[in-house]
């Protein structure tokens, strides 16, 4: 690793709940059922961080979707999914389907905060949640949604997006990637992923 590298992943090593809760403080802004959609559907995501398991420091978890899913199969992704009707906000959709995919329960997290809402071509508005899981467990993924856990330190994505070496995936998609735990990580993940990392490493 050379000195840049050295530099990011030291500073990113340092973060830890209370402070991604101080980062974070001035963007958790809640936003309301009925002041979200405009006829979009809308999701919520959960991105989960912990103490990586070796070497410490930050790492977050993401989600290799089932390749037989009719949507996004294959793809790399935060826990989540569609909110649905017995839903009582964002936050409580994102806490089932992190539950549903992965077995974490809620009372295993604590909630650090919000992202703004991101959109999805024109179909989608995706509610990011941060969490922070504080006693890491091995997990028992539904096979039926979850085809990989990859649990990546956040120090090496902090350096690809720094150094400003996101790469084209396909020109047509007009959208940049990452390449996490040897996975590509691009779309919607991605965009919230860099901004998330802008805020914590301006």
């Amino acid at each position: 690793m050379d000195d840049f590298g050295a530099v990011w992943e030291g500073a990113v090593n340092q973060l830890g709940p209370e402070s991604l809760k101080t980062f974070l403080a001035a963007a958790d802004e809640p936003v309301a059922f009925g002041s979200a959609g405009g006829g979009r559907r809308l999701g919520a995501v959960l991105a989960v961080f912990l103490s990586a398991p070796q070497g410490g420091g930050l790492a977050v978890l993401l989600t290799k979707r089932a390749a037989h899913l009719e949507a996004h199969p294959g793809q790399i992704a935060f826990p989540g999914g569609a909110v649905e009707p017995g839903d009582a906000d964002f936050l409580a959709a994102a806490l089932r389907e992190t539950w549903e995919e992965l077995g974490l329960a809620a009372e295993e997290l604590e909630i650090l905060g919000r992202r703004p809402l991101q959109p999805v071509l024109d179909r989608w508005l995706i509610h990011p949640h941060l969490a922070w899981w504080k006693a890491p467990r091995a997990l028992r993924p539904d096979p039926a949604e979850v085809a990989a856990v990859i649990v990546t330190p956040l120090a090496e994505l902090a350096c690809q997006h720094q150094r400003g070496s996101w790469r084209e995936k396909d020109p047509n998609l007009a959208s940049r990637y990452l390449v996490a735990g040897g996975e590509v990580l691009w779309g919607a993940t991605a965009r919230i992923l860099a901004r998330l990392l802008d805020r914590l490493c301006p």
